[in-house]
């Protein structure tokens, strides 16, 4: 809920900027990169504020779980807490990766969609002059350029989806087999509390960098919002002359 209100006030607020500037004052963007602030970048938040709960919960569940274990495995457990680190520095590798090429892509729609929007507005002169093939060839190119690292951010995606699977059902097998590896003996009623354990860090492990992603997904969603916000704005005088 918090989302979906946070998602609509930037709406209304981008929609507000709009009707405060003009050609003059606004050089640098188009109705094309306006129409994806709207249906692209302000939804990033909602992702983000939907996740916060889970957030919140983090430090506490990680706090219960790594005391607990370090209680029942001693210093074999840090055998399982280097798989945590080095998970957590190869999905912060892949989510950084990520982006930068999501920063890549809104580019490549933007530079598409603004070529869209122009064929649309001036349909009739299109027509007029038979550019439909040529304006159709050069948006589809850069569809085309779009597509092509829209697939490099599905590969780094997949690498990373496989990371968020691999490490939390790697921890618990890495911290047994050093547990037993140093001479120590694995009773039931041990691994069946470690077990419970794991699958409570589980959960938040798999969700961690997917928030992480969204988060940074949103970072740079904001700040293409926060350049537009930031044009100057025609004086208040000579809108209120303008709608008089």
């Amino acid at each position: 809920m918090i989302g979906a209100r946070a998602c609509n006030m930037v709406n209304a607020f981008i929609y507000q900027k709009l009707g405060s500037i003009s050609s003059a004052t606004n050089k640098t963007f188009d109705s094309g990169e306006v129409i994806n602030f709207v249906q692209v970048d302000s939804q990033t938040m909602f992702y983000v504020f939907y996740a916060m709960p889970m957030v919140a919960k983090m430090p506490a569940i990680f706090g219960l779980s790594f005391t607990m274990l370090f209680i029942y495995f001693g210093w074999s457990f840090l055998a399982g807490l280097s798989v945590f680190i080095v998970a957590f520095g190869v999905n912060t590798f892949l989510g950084l990766w990520l982006m930068k090429i999501q920063k890549e892509i809104m580019k490549k729609k933007d530079a598409r969609m603004k070529d869209t929007t122009e064929a649309f507005n001036n349909a009739k002169m299109v027509k007029l002059y038979a550019w439909s093939k040529l304006l159709y060839e050069k948006i589809m190119d850069k569809r085309r350029a779009e597509i092509t690292v829209m697939k490099k951010g599905g590969i780094v995606t997949a690498g990373l989806i496989a990371c968020i699977y691999l490490f939390p059902n790697l921890l618990p097998a890495v911290t047994f087999s050093s547990y037993i590896g140093w001479g120590n003996s694995l009773d039931l009623a041990t691994a069946v509390t470690a077990l419970i354990l794991f699958n409570m860090m589980r959960d938040t492990l798999i969700e961690l960098p997917f928030f992480a992603s969204d988060f940074l997904s949103m970072a740079v969603s904001m700040k293409r919002i926060q350049k537009f916000v930031e044009l100057d704005e025609v004086q208040k005088n000579i809108r209120e002359s303008v709608v008089d």
